[in-house]
């Protein structure tokens, strides 16, 4: 008498498992398993559920998203420019004519000239805490300093290529638009010619000829 043959253990449970599978398709109202979670409770309390998560459905934010409160826009570089000018012009600077204004990304960066280091400071206080200036970058420089280098420029160019190395021994200091020359020169000749040099420079009002004679 021919036996059946019984199928193996693992053959029932895969059989088993379509089984569960098919029904699981076709039978509504069951759990749907994703990623080993399980989402229970009644079709109400998920979308309750699914609402305090991601907001009402009908663009309501819920409480605590990112959505609660919206951005302001940032001010564009032209529009910070204009604050920063307007400010300027509040505290006596005059903008473009004294002081230039540059904003980049945010950035503001004030170049130009003023005539004490109190006034550069001001600068800074009156454009500081304007709103979307992230940050500010004082490259002022003392009408002092910008004197001297116009004149020790010129001294340069002055003199004859032979004697440019002897002009840069020459140094300029400025002090309330009065040009002080020190250092030395090999001639006396020299010497008068970087003070007249200094005197042709728009802005000085007095010269003091200190160079000495000598080449060291």
């Amino acid at each position: 008498m021919n036996k059946t043959r019984q199928p193996s253990a693992t053959a029932q449970e895969q059989e088993a498992n379509a089984v569960i599978r098919r029904e699981t398709r076709t039978a509504p109202g069951n759990p749907a398993r994703v990623a080993g979670r399980c989402d229970s409770g009644s079709p109400s309390a998920r979308r309750r559920e699914r609402t305090t998560a991601h907001g009402s459905g009908d663009g309501t934010a819920a409480p605590g998203s990112m959505q609660d409160e919206p951005k302001a826009p940032r001010s564009s570089d032209a529009d910070l420019t204009q604050s920063v000018i307007l400010a300027l012009e509040q505290h006596g600077f005059v903008a473009d004519d004294q002081i230039k204004v540059i904003v980049k990304h945010g950035w503001l960066i004030l170049e130009g000239t003023v005539d004490t280091p109190l006034r550069k400071q001001a600068a800074t206080t009156a454009v500081k805490g304007l709103d979307g200036i992230r940050g500010i970058h004082n490259h002022i420089v003392f009408e002092n300093d910008t004197l001297a280098q116009r004149v020790h420029q010129q001294i340069i160019e002055d003199f004859t290529f032979d004697t440019q190395v002897e002009a840069c021994r020459i140094v300029v200091l400025a002090y309330d638009q009065t040009i002080v020359l020190t250092g030395s020169t090999r001639s006396e000749t020299k010497r008068k010619q970087a003070e007249a040099v200094a005197w042709e420079v728009p802005g000085t009002e007095a010269v003091l000829n200190r160079i000495r004679l000598g080449a060291k």
